[in-house]
């Protein structure tokens, strides 16, 4: 698939189905991660923690009871990442960076796949969490990348941002 068309495509999928996803798969998902620009180029500060199976159903649960919702909406494969690094705006920068190139990976092969956010400062705070993930303390969550399959052809959504040019 040519760039443009992934681009095209590109969407956050909140309905996911049951298949799991093969691992040869998320490791190209990781790769491409892995490819993005990082702040200083600091990489050894960044850490992958990939939660399948049984795992993402005791993750999901707990969260809910702290949040009431399920964050995950159902997808069977996370991608966690952590970062050492103590300055959020770096943080921050490097997720998004890390975790756009991870869903225009998926998105070329037609894995659903979601940003998401909102539960990080719960994994953070949570010791039985942490502990479960095996989240040193030195680290700390930025960022989520939520995968799945889905029963539909990503298509993408129109967006437009205002522009303002300066002579």
């Amino acid at each position: 698939m040519e760039l443009n068309e992934v681009l095209a495509k590109r969407v956050s999928s909140r309905s996911f189905n049951e298949l799991v996803i093969e691992d040869n798969v998320i490791e190209e998902i990781l790769l491409a991660g892995e490819k993005a620009p990082v702040a200083r180029g600091l990489y050894d500060e960044l850490l992958f923690i990939i939660i399948k199976g049984n795992k993402v159903k005791l993750l999901r649960n707990r969260l809910i009871s702290l949040m009431g919702k399920d964050p995950f909406y159902k997808a069977n494969c996370l991608i966690l990442l952590a970062s050492k690094g103590n300055k959020d705006y770096l943080n921050y920068a490097n997720a998004g960076a890390i975790i756009e190139n991870m869903h225009l990976k998926a998105t070329e092969d037609n894995i659903g796949s979601l940003y998401i956010y909102g539960a990080t400062p719960f994994i953070n705070d949570d010791n039985d969490i942490r502990k479960m993930l095996g989240l040193e303390p030195e680290y700390k969550s930025i960022g989520i990348l939520a995968l799945g399959h889905i029963d539909v052809e990503l298509t993408g959504k129109k967006h437009s941002i205002a522009r303002k040019i300066i002579l």
